[in-house]
């Protein structure tokens, strides 16, 4: 924060072409921004478009690496990258936890949550959920139908920047098929291990070798 607060102050003075110079223009107009939601703002795009984009690249490729038959599906049919990624998120979503306040009382499930209530969502078991999910302990190849459609409806509710997160994951792994002919494992006896955290999940590394 106190890095963004320079930086703030730097675009303030000298406003340049980019995003933030934006959004302190839209703060100093004082009815769409406040200097706390600026902050907040910036905090959000940052971590929605490196944390969460990187966590799924990472989390992605190693389902992908241990389900071989759908990295070759979508090898032979990149018209699937739409829902598998989507399926990727679902799998190993690169943020496991969100929280929430009701803004009205409102029963969820059975469960009465009064206005002002603040409570946590568990994405990663709504992803796993089998009243949403047919085989959610299964990585696999969906059609509109049958796959994202079928755990939308609850996964979009819970999930922030799906949309950054999905575009990003689409061209990432295309142009991976596209650049290399071979994509294999290389970390040797020991799995990937994840970083210790709670909110979100990504992997500590993920040793892979690539060959054109």
């Amino acid at each position: 924060m106190e890095h963004l607060e320079e930086l703030i102050a730097e675009r303030r003075a000298r406003p340049t072409d980019d995003l933030l110079s934006e959004l302190v223009h839209v703060e100093e107009q004082g009815d769409q921004l406040s200097h706390d939601e600026l902050i907040s703002t910036v905090l959000l795009i940052f971590g929605a478009g490196f944390e969460t984009t990187t966590n799924l690249i990472g989390n992605g490729l190693l389902a992908l690496l241990d389900h071989p038959a759908e990295l070759q599906r979508l090898r032979d049919d990149r018209s699937l990258l739409k829902t598998a990624v989507e399926e990727l998120l679902r799998w190993d979503s690169p943020v496991q936890i969100d929280g929430r306040a009701a803004q009205e009382d409102v029963e969820l499930d059975g469960m009465a949550i009064p206005a002002g209530e603040q409570f946590v969502t568990l994405l990663g078991a709504a992803n796993r959920d089998p009243a949403c999910v047919r085989r959610p302990r299964a990585l696999r190849r969906r059609t509109r139908r049958s796959g994202a459609d079928e755990f939308r409806r609850r996964h979009s509710l819970l999930s922030r920047c799906r949309a950054q997160r999905r575009a990003e994951g689409q061209v990432v792994f295309d142009r991976l098929l596209d650049r290399f002919a071979v994509i294999e494992p290389a970390w040797g006896g020991d799995r990937p291990a994840y970083r210790d955290t709670l909110v979100l999940r990504g992997l500590e590394s993920l040793p892979v070798r690539f060959n054109a």
